[in-house]
């Protein structure tokens, strides 16, 4: 007899012998193994099996964001009117999608904070590109040298910008920090 069977053997002995084990406790070791390998969080079909993973996937959507803005300052500066227009609409399309996979994400262990800061950090960017952003291309592209009223219109309107954005980033990094430590 091969040593596979002896082995198949001994082991249906055991469980045999156990009955209690075999009917009870291993259907529920497997219900706990199974339930402790479920993913915390899912967007699409991304899991996020630890606070981690799901801060830095987030944190990456932000950090593509803000590079594309970085891009167009420096399009603004090269002066550029086509490679201006080319890279805000650039900058539209990633943050929409951005705002889109952050939508998408559940709630990691049903802890809403950091999702609803990084929603309303994403949602803010969307209307200030759409907005605001968009008068500031305006503005700029329509004039061959800025005058002072319109340079003094450009700076309001990034001074604006700048406050609201800062408070939400400080939200959206203290969620984070959060979730971070409470995992």
């Amino acid at each position: 007899m091969p040593n596979h069977h002896r082995a198949g053997r001994f082991f249906y002995y055991i469980l045999a012998k156990t009955g209690f084990i075999v009917k009870y406790m291993l259907p529920a070791l497997a219900v706990l193994l199974l339930l402790s390998c479920r993913p915390k969080a899912t967007c699409g079909d991304k899991d996020f099996y630890n606070t981690e993973d799901y801060t830095v996937f987030v944190s990456k959507q932000h950090q593509k964001v803000l590079f594309q803005m970085a891009l167009l300052n420096e399009q603004f500066d090269k002066g550029n009117p086509r490679e201006i227009k080319s890279q805000y609409s650039r900058l539209i399309a990633t943050c929409d999608s951005a705002l889109y996979i952050v939508n998408q994400l559940s709630d990691y262990n049903n802890e809403r904070e950091f999702k609803e800061s990084a929603v309303k950090l994403f949602s803010f960017y969307g209307e200030i590109f759409h907005n605001q952003y968009r008068k500031l291309l305006e503005l700029y592209l329509s004039e061959d040298a800025p005058n002072e009223s319109t340079v003094d219109s450009m700076q309001a309107i990034v001074r604006s910008v700048q406050m609201n954005e800062e408070s939400l980033i400080k939200t959206f990094e203290s969620e984070m920090t959060k979730l971070n430590a409470d995992s």
